[in-house]
Formats: C-alpha cells, sequence, structure tokens
C-alpha cells in the first residue's frame, strides 16, 4: 500500500513538472510574439525629418536645400517615402525662439504635406 502511494506522489509531481513546462513555453512565446510585433511595427513608421536652418535653408532627412524649389523635392520625397510606408510620420523641428519668417515657409510645406495626407508633428528643437 505504501508503494502505491508513492507512486501515485511522483505521477502527480510529474504532472505538474509538464504543466509547469507548458507554461514557461507559453509564456516564452507569448514574449516572442509580442517582441516581434513591437520590431515590426517600429518598423511600420517611417520619420522624415524636416529641420529650419538660418536663413531660409532647412535640413531634411539628411539634405540641406533652400526653400526656393524646396516644395517639389520635398513632394518628391514624400512620393517615395509614402509609396514604400503608408504609415510615414513627419517631425518638424522648430528653433527654440523661432520667428514668424522661419515659421511661415515651414508651413507653406506643412499644406504640401497636408495634400498628401500625412501625419504632422510640430515638435519644439531641445
Amino acid at each position: 500500500m505504501p508503494r502505491f502511494r508513492q507512486n501515485l506522489a511522483q505521477q502527480k509531481l510529474s504532472s505538474w513538472r509538464i504543466y509547469l513546462l507548458l507554461l514557461v513555453i507559453l509564456g516564452m512565446g507569448g514574449f516572442f510574439y509580442l517582441f516581434t510585433q513591437a520590431l515590426l511595427q517600429s518598423y511600420k513608421t517611417t520619420i522624415l525629418r524636416v529641420e529650419c536652418l538660418p536663413q531660409g535653408r532647412y535640413w531634411v532627412q539628411g539634405d540641406t536645400v533652400d526653400f526656393e524649389g524646396f516644395a517639389p523635392k520635398l513632394r518628391q520625397k514624400v512620393e517615395r517615402y509614402q509609396d514604400l510606408n503608408p504609415n510615414m510620420q513627419i517631425h518638424f523641428y522648430l528653433p527654440p525662439k523661432a520667428t514668424a519668417q522661419e515659421i511661415a515657409p515651414l508651413i507653406q510645406v506643412a499644406n504640401a504635406f497636408e495634400q498628401a495626407d500625412l501625419q504632422l508633428y510640430t515638435l519644439p528643437r531641445n
């Protein structure tokens, strides 16, 4: 009789080990799923940065261009990025004490972005 109880206790212990192992595997699978979803979400958003520079010049994702002729170049960039990624975001970085003269061209650029149905964010530059 005691031997039967000992075997029963071992069987219960091994079943708990199996449940624990399944729980750990499910937990790892859930973590992996959430991690990959977060990675994919970060790659879904392309950020095009537009920064206001002195003397009517603007910096766009590594390119410094004059405002004259800026909108067509920017529109080409926007269309190219939008073809690759419809969920793109555009960030405007303004100088800490931006004047109306500096902001006015960016408003024109923002209008071009709005025509392209893009998400706009105006952020103060640190």
